[in-house]
């Protein structure tokens, strides 16, 4: 069962998270609104949902050890849930930062009729595997469903519903240069983009820390207990000890799989389904 939401550690965050809420647009938690629009997708499609990673062509800190194992237990959950996944591998402008390519990697699957995408960053691990996904999307009110932390939004999970709207929003990213290689870049982008259009913020879920995701300490969060859905170690650890981690917490002792990532030439993302 998945342990209650605890308010120590980010608190001080919250209170500061709750003033920029104020003042762009007077967003609010779970503010409901009317249902989603339709024209994006298939609706013979509607149910289907759709699971992303990104790996970037460009490389990382992360070994090929925790590439695979990353996406080996992605892989797991989404078959045990049915869900679709996706591994895609982006190639970003020059001078961009290559956490672009997350963008890029939604924008992609988003075109392909599911109801909803989810993406995952790499460095995090899906560790209650009952946990189902439409947990957090069920209420029509919500298009878009984000984790908060000490530092507002964390798009290392994010939900986007296949509608037009949200189409635009993440296209609308492209246009703040600015970061494109600073200030949590494509996440400061999509924080601001919700907090200049108030038809947006609307839309938008925001879960509390350690209900969608947890983290190794509560500085910035909340830490990670037996029973949470997702551990993320968003960019503290090294390789190794995420590969380590990563096997103690999935019990992936060895692969049962080998995943080959999608080759990618020039300025492009290419996705490859999984499942």
């Amino acid at each position: 069962m998945r342990r209650p939401f605890h308010s120590s550690g980010w608190l001080w965050s919250l209170a500061t998270f709750l003033c920029i809420i104020a003042i762009v647009h007077s967003v609010k938690f779970f503010y409901p609104v009317s249902k989603a629009f339709n024209d994006f997708h298939d609706p013979h499609n509607s149910t289907r949902v759709a699971l992303v990673s990104a790996i970037s062509n460009s490389g990382g800190k992360y070994s090929s050890e925790v590439f695979q194992l990353s996406l080996e237990n992605k892989l797991t959950y989404a078959q045990l849930h049915r869900y679709d996944f996706f591994v895609c591998n982006c190639s970003v402008k020059e001078k961009w930062h290559p956490i672009w390519g997350k963008l890029m990697a939604l924008e992609d699957v988003m075109g392909r009729n599911y109801q909803w995408t989810i993406y995952l960053d790499i460095d995090l691990i899906i560790t209650n595997v009952n946990t189902k996904m439409e947990e957090f999307f069920l209420d029509e009110n919500f298009d878009i469903v984000l984790p908060i932390d000490c530092n507002g939004i964390n798009t290392g999970v994010e939900m986007f519903r296949g509608t037009d709207s949200n189409y635009r929003l993440l296209r609308s990213l492209w246009t703040f240069t600015k970061y494109k290689q600073k200030y949590f870049q494509e996440q400061t982008a999509l924080w601001l983009a919700i907090g200049r259009d108030r038809n947006v913020a609307r839309r938008v879920k925001l879960i509390p820390p350690g209900v969608l995701q947890s983290y190794q300490d509560a500085s910035c969060g909340a830490k990670f207990e037996d029973g949470d859905f997702i551990w993320h170690f968003p960019g503290i650890l090294s390789s190794e000890e995420l590969a380590d981690n990563m096997k103690r917490y999935t019990k992936l002792g060895t692969l049962n799989n080998t995943f080959d990532i999608p080759k990618v030439e020039g300025n492009t993302c290419n996705c490859t389904l999984l499942t």
